[in-house]
């Protein structure tokens, strides 16, 4: 009998059919994914397979039901169901690594240290060092040796050094990061650690490992290739042999990919949604297990959804990179809640970049929460850092709720902002239009965009009301939700794709002055979390 460490008991053994099925299945999988044959991986696989896919089972309830399920169920579509939980099981063991990260992260960046483990990992680094300079002592010695055997001819050449330092650092990294997690992750980050050896050298390594945030980063990036890369596989098999549409595949596993690229026609896009009807959308979404993607790369559209510390460190080194690069480098933000104030949860923090204007970053602060905005790069830069940045230029479009939200429920004061929305007021006005009230973004994108991008653009603003606006069937908690809704992932990304085209349009239509105008009557807005209550705002156009 196996023992939850909260104190539950599963009542299958290694004697039940189901469990030796399942293991069978199991030891396969990991094998040819892990590449690792670990017992303790095994079991802890096989038991979260039986309970995530068959829990009436774990509850001892219609066992030969369950049985008979198995006997009549394609052995390709058993496979699929099986790895399917195995992903989930590796994203749980990523969540661990990530929460690790997390601690070591906030810890470093408001204290200066983590004391406990600091001393661990120095302690690690300085051992690893000493791995790599006698290495590279052992390799220039024996091509010296080498050399002088072939001019002398005097026999064969050295057999070699002792064992790899890589191969030592992998080890004792990986025993290090499962003493702080759990042993049974150990095939599982064999080899994400592998992958990373692949793609570095031992010197590189030891570079990175010596900032613990870097190296935990890195691995927990690994994991979410490692588990898109086995969604995937899960996918082409329902469709394949479960005889799933590409959809209905994809509406399965798209939870395990942090990449996202939107097609504006060439399909339709069905999704479950709180309503009794589907949610369809004309285009194409596709799931990719890296940027470097063709597919992805070439996208007019992409989506990244920042989720962990792990992504979020890969974004904020990436700004870091872009600021120190080019002096006018800016970003466009959106946000995204629960009846958006300071009374109304913060969900989705949207941000495009203008180094890329095709991607859109998605970032999960209803899960990262107050890390979303506090954890830094060993460089100490962190996301509010960037959003107070007055040097920084941020287009933004009506930010009064926004501000509001966000300082009073994380502290942030926006600067250096540009309000689309009083921008596009200045282009009217500065045209001889008399503008009595503000233009909302779906509107003003509308006349903007043609062909499928303006019908894509109308119908994901119907679905995505349809699914968080109660006047529209749908319910403010769904931003809340997770997974969440894939239409409203594209819905939250789709309004900050085109902010940085209405910041150029409005640059070149408007004059200093009235640039000038706008900014002022902007630093306004943004001080909106000011009033003493909640001051809701008003539609009318103001006087600036």
């Amino acid at each position: 009998m196996a023992d939850h460490e909260d104190g539950r008991t599963r009542r299958f053994s290694s004697a039940d059919a189901v469990y030796i099925e399942v293991s069978g299945y199991v030891k396969k999988l990991c094998a040819a994914i892990f590449h690792r044959k670990d017992e303790r991986t095994f079991k802890a696989v096989t038991e979260f397979a039986i309970e995530y896919k068959f829990p009436n089972f774990v509850q001892g309830e219609a066992d030969e039901e369950i049985v008979t399920v198995l006997e009549h169920t394609n052995d390709k579509v058993k496979q699929a169901r099986i790895l399917e939980a195995m992903c989930q099981w590796v994203v749980e063991h990523t969540r661990k690594v990530d929460v690790l990260l997390a601690t070591i992260g906030m810890a470093l960046s408001q204290h200066g240290h983590e004391r406990d483990w600091t001393d661990v990992w120095s302690r690690l680094c300085e051992n690893l060092e000493q791995v790599v300079r006698t290495e590279e002592e052992e390799k220039g010695s024996q091509q010296q040796q080498q050399q002088q055997e072939k001019q002398q001819e005097n026999g064969p050449a050295s057999s070699g050094w002792s064992r790899p330092a890589k191969q030592v650092i992998l080890e004792r990294l990986g025993t290090c990061i499962l003493h702080q997690i759990d042993s049974e992750a150990s095939a599982p980050l064999s080899a994400v650690l592998e992958r990373i050896a692949k793609q570095e050298s031992a010197r590189s390594l030891l570079a990175m490992i010596q900032n613990p945030t870097l190296i935990l980063a890195r691995i927990v990036q690994t994991f979410e290739q490692l588990q898109a890369t086995m969604a995937r596989l899960v996918a082409v098999a329902y469709q394949k042999h479960a005889e799933l549409s590409k959809n209905n595949a994809n509406a399965i596993v798209w939870r395990y990919f942090q990449y996202y690229s939107v097609g504006f026609s060439g399909g339709v896009l069905r999704w479950a949604s709180s309503t009794s009807n589907p949610v369809e959308l004309t285009g194409t979404m596709d799931l990719h297990v890296t940027p470097e993607e063709g597919p992805y790369q070439n996208s007019q559209f992409k989506v990244v959804l920042v989720d962990t510390c792990g992504q979020l460190m890969k974004f904020l080194l990436h700004l870091e990179q872009k600021v120190s690069e080019d002096p006018h480098f800016t970003i466009a933000i959106d946000l995204e809640g629960v009846k958006l104030c300071r009374h109304g949860e913060l969900s989705l923090m949207q941000i495009s970049c203008s180094d890329d204007l095709q991607q859109v970053y998605v970032i999960d602060v209803h899960c990262l929460e107050d890390r979303a905005f506090h954890f830094a790069t060993p460089n100490k830069t962190t996301l509010k850092k960037v959003l107070e940045s007055a040097e920084i230029t941020k287009a933004w479009f009506d930010p009064r709720n926004d501000v509001d939200a966000l300082y009073h429920q994380y502290v942030v004061h926006p600067q250096g902002v540009v309000d689309l929305q009083l921008a596009e007021v200045a282009i009217r006005r500065s045209g001889g239009q008399n503008v009595e009230y503000v233009p909302g973004l779906c509107k003003l994108l509308m006349t903007h965009l043609g062909g499928h991008q303006k019908e894509f653009c109308s119908q994901i603003n119907e679905l995505g009301k349809r699914i968080f606006e109660p006047t529209w069937g749908g319910f403010y908690e769904a931003f809340s939700m997770r997974p969440l809704n894939p239409i409203l992932v594209i819905y939250a990304a789709h309004d900050s794709r085109y902010m940085l085209d209405l910041l150029t349009r409005a640059r070149q239509s408007l004059s200093e002055d009235w640039l000038d105008r706008v900014k002022e009557a902007t630093r306004q807005r943004c001080e909106w979390f000011y009033y003493k209550e909640y001051n809701p705002p008003r539609k009318e156009a103001p006087v600036f």
